[in-house]
């Protein structure tokens, strides 16, 4: 992965600065695609000089890369702390997260769209996505083994095959929801959806819904990923 420019700006004005910056490039690069977007075209959008510019980024490459970084951030954050949120309940938590994911992805939707775009044609933006995902599909593994070892899940599925297919399901799920224009999926619907289709994937429970969570119920159990309150989910490619 490229470097990403972390020239810090010391006063509130350049933090300010370079935000727009950043807001900016998002904006032109959704509008004229990142090959023909010039860092002309990044500075006039944010209303800043040439000079201005090349004192937080080296080029428009570089801020690319921070909107990358911010990105893979964010993704990441949908999956903190919701076991601690639902109280230990791993469906509830399955949920909380796949909600956070999906609903990140729609309100980040132009830059999503854009890494998407960028990654079909640079290896290195191809190699970070991939490396996001596989970020998801290891924390999702070692759940599913937590839970196979606490005769919570199935244990007859292949945990690595099972958290590679189901983090695969969100992400491209939420792809589609975004570049396929079927954004009118109501997202409770969705999220029930996918959540419903991970538990029973699983071997979680055998009926989402149906009232089987909670502190003694199929909701109640060993938490996923230890107890750093981390709940994986699908991440971008």
């Amino acid at each position: 992965m490229s470097e990403v420019n972390r020239r810090v700006p010391r006063t509130g004005r350049g933090e300010h600065t370079r935000d727009v910056l950043l807001a900016s490039a998002r904006e032109v690069f959704w509008e004229k695609g990142y090959l023909d977007t010039r860092v002309a075209d990044i500075a006039e959008h944010a209303g800043v000089s040439h000079g201005s510019f090349y004192t937080y980024f080296d080029s428009k490459e570089a801020v690319l890369w921070a909107i990358a970084a911010d990105l893979s951030d964010r993704t990441v954050r949908t999956a903190r702390g919701v076991r601690m949120e639902t109280e230990g309940d791993e469906v509830q938590a399955i949920e909380l997260a796949n909600r956070r994911y999906l609903q990140m992805y729609l309100d980040n939707r132009k830059v999503m769209r854009l890494m998407e775009d960028v990654a079909t044609f640079n290896p290195e933006m191809r190699d970070a996505r991939l490396s996001t995902r596989n970020q998801f599909v290891q924390m999702s593994k070692r759940s599913i083994e937590r839970l196979q070892a606490a005769g919570r899940a199935d244990p007859d599925i292949d945990a690595a095959c099972a958290a590679t297919a189901l983090v695969a399901m969100v992400s491209s799920f939420a792809y589609q929801m975004v570049s396929a224009g079927t954004a009118e999926f109501d997202v409770d619907i969705a999220v029930h959806t996918l959540t419903t289709i991970w538990a029973r994937g699983i071997g979680l429970l055998p009926a989402y819904g149906s009232g089987s969570s909670g502190g003694s119920g199929a909701g109640a159990g060993p938490g996923f990923d230890g107890g750093d309150g981390e709940q994986p989910t699908a991440a971008p490619a």
